[in-house]
């Protein structure tokens, strides 16, 4: 038997003396054009190999290539979805050549410069902008209404009451004056509420009427962090620990926990089944979630391998931690003494973990100065609950 005539329209009698190919049982089913359009549209003859019901109100005759293809990828998947379908994670080895053909060709040296000239830009536009609440418009005379006043004090304590917690120092409960003030804000720094907080607080930073701004940390990265943050001029961070006495002991406990914490990240990416790159130990949500990912995944004998490694890495953690509570009262004798050294003329902000707020007011309340501390803190840990007296002077 052969195959029926996709072009039905197309078919003509046969000619005297010529025999037909088909036998009598398809000759009938195929009808001329008129015949075609004469019957209903259920028995209209189709094209072969459709995949999907014929379209009428298309003009086009012939093949449904589309439909074809659509034929085609659902009965010969590709290996990608065969791997997919079972669960198999191919990892990514072709990476390593990609990052060597980028820079053979110089494509990376080139996203490189433009990601620079990006960053520089977004620096330039940051810095004009923290520069517009100094530009004074008006008179000479009119510049002195910036100078900090005790208007300008009760301005700020209003505006944060329902979210801080405040102490006044008795020498800013009796001046008039405000020059030279200490404001110190005890953050929990990694709390997102509390950090918009402390960048509500720095809006009212001014370095053209002498103010200055101090954070705590010994690092570079912790100011420039901060600076795009709050939005304020390159080179206006200070650090509080810079030259802190137990600050060498600090880097050598963090390179410790970071070490082990690396021997983990490389036993789980050579024993784990698909395991991919490693992240930096630096980013600890990406950390965090790869381990999550590829643990459960280790051969129940590499398990026995990793927990001497997990169990490194909590010491580590643990005589780190342990660090910062002993070494405590020498961290805020030092950030007081670097504050009264550097002090300036205008308001000086200082952004210092919520444990020193203690220490430090009582190295400093000879000075005049205001400690706020959040109430999404002090309600977590009553025991740094800043005491109520001259609370509620101003």
């Amino acid at each position: 038997m052969s195959l029926p005539n996709p072009y039905p329209h197309r078919t003509s009698a046969t000619q005297p003396g010529q025999h037909s190919s088909l036998i009598p049982a398809d000759v009938q089913r195929l009808q001329s054009r008129a015949c075609a359009q004469a019957l209903p549209r259920a028995s209209t003859p189709l094209p072969l190999m459709r995949s999907k019901r014929y379209n009428f109100s298309s003009s086009a005759v012939g093949p449904d290539f589309a439909a074809m293809r659509e034929c085609r990828d659902a009965r010969h998947p590709t290996i990608r979805d065969l791997q997919h379908r079972l669960g198999i994670v191919c990892p990514d080895r072709d990476q390593p050549l990609h990052e060597q053909m980028l820079e053979a060709y110089g494509f990376r040296q080139l996203i490189d410069g433009v990601f620079e000239g990006m960053h520089a830009a977004l620096d330039l536009g940051r810095y004009l902008l923290a520069g517009l609440p100094d530009i004074h418009l008006g008179p000479r005379a009119c510049a002195a209404a910036s100078l900090p006043s005790r208007a300008a004090l009760d301005k700020l304590v209003s505006e944060f009451a329902a979210d801080l917690d405040y102490w006044i120092s008795p020498a800013t409960y009796h001046s008039a004056d405000t020059r030279g003030l200490l404001i110190v804000f005890g953050e929990d720094h990694y709390d997102a509420s509390v950090r918009a907080l402390s960048k509500r607080l720095m809006r009212e930073f001014r370095p053209a009427r002498g103010d200055r701004f101090f954070m705590e940390g010994a690092e570079a990265w912790i100011c420039d962090e901060r600076i795009r943050q709050y939005k304020v001029r390159k080179g206006s961070c200070r650090l509080l620990e810079k030259d802190s006495p137990v600050e060498a002991e600090f880097l050598r406990r963090e390179h410790v926990v970071e070490r082990c914490l690396q021997d983990c990240l490389d036993y789980v990416r050579t024993h784990a089944p698909g395991a991919m790159v490693t992240p930096s130990v630096d980013d600890g949500h990406a950390v965090d979630t790869y381990l999550k990912r590829w643990i459960p995944l280790l051969p129940a004998q590499a398990l026995a391998g990793f927990e001497p490694l997990k169990q490194a890495h909590h010491e580590a953690l643990q005589q780190f931690s342990q660090l910062f509570d002993t070494t405590l009262p020498q961290r805020d004798q030092h950030m007081a003494d670097e504050l009264m050294r550097e002090i300036g003329p205008g308001w000086n902000f200082a952004i210092v973990g919520a444990n020193h707020l203690k220490g430090l007011r009582e190295r400093l309340s000879g000075l005049p100065c205001v400690f706020m501390l959040p109430r999404v803190i002090a309600d977590k840990e009553p025991g740094l609950r800043l005491p109520s007296r001259l609370k509620d002077e101003l």
